[in-house]
């Protein structure tokens, strides 16, 4: 590979560490970093095999780390579920300006909403985009007791490996509602 500064060639990748910049406190292992070979040049390129792949894993993890959610976190998860500031107002049933306080860190999320928002990465990740969280969250305006429920046992079950912590912050969310 050429060098778009340059015009010399670079040497060999090398697999190192890099932060990733879209989400915080998040550093990628073995992200191969290209250097131009003209040590008057200095110019250094990373290349990232599987963008969307990356976006997933980073979210994921987010979502099943320890610990609150800073302001950062919330909204890289909010960019990443598809979501404007409306949208997740809305679906999380708090106004626009709560979702800007807590992406400015201004106010903390209350657990049980830290809670769905993970739920809702989680099951995006492990359900995949069959699965619409629009169309799964109930909205205030939208419910319809009388409705019947339809199960579908088709559906794909989400894989043994959602950690078990999860589980009970769902069973909990569940007796909550």
């Amino acid at each position: 590979m050429k060098c778009v500064m340059c015009g010399a060639s670079t040497r060999p990748p090398r697999l190192e560490r890099v932060p990733y910049r879209a989400a915080p406190h998040v550093t990628l292992d073995g992200v191969a970093v290209l250097a131009c070979s003209n040590s008057d040049c200095g110019e250094t390129y990373t290349e990232y095999p599987d963008l969307t792949g990356i976006e997933s894993r980073v979210a994921e993890a987010l979502a099943a780390r320890g610990g609150r959610l800073d302001g950062q976190s919330v909204r890289f998860l909010r960019r990443w579920l598809g979501w404007s500031g409306q949208d997740m107002a809305l679906h999380l049933s708090v106004q626009p300006e709560t979702v800007s306080r807590w992406e400015t860190d201004a106010v903390l999320m209350a657990v049980p909403t830290e809670n769905l928002l993970r739920m809702c990465v989680m099951n995006k990740r492990h359900l995949g985009s069959e699965f619409e969280l629009e169309r799964t969250l109930a909205l205030p305006n939208q419910a319809t007791p009388e409705a019947d429920v339809r199960i579908d046992m088709a559906l794909p079950r989400p894989p043994a490996n959602v950690s078990r912590r999860l589980s009970q912050r769902a069973c909990h969310l569940a007796l909550v509602a």
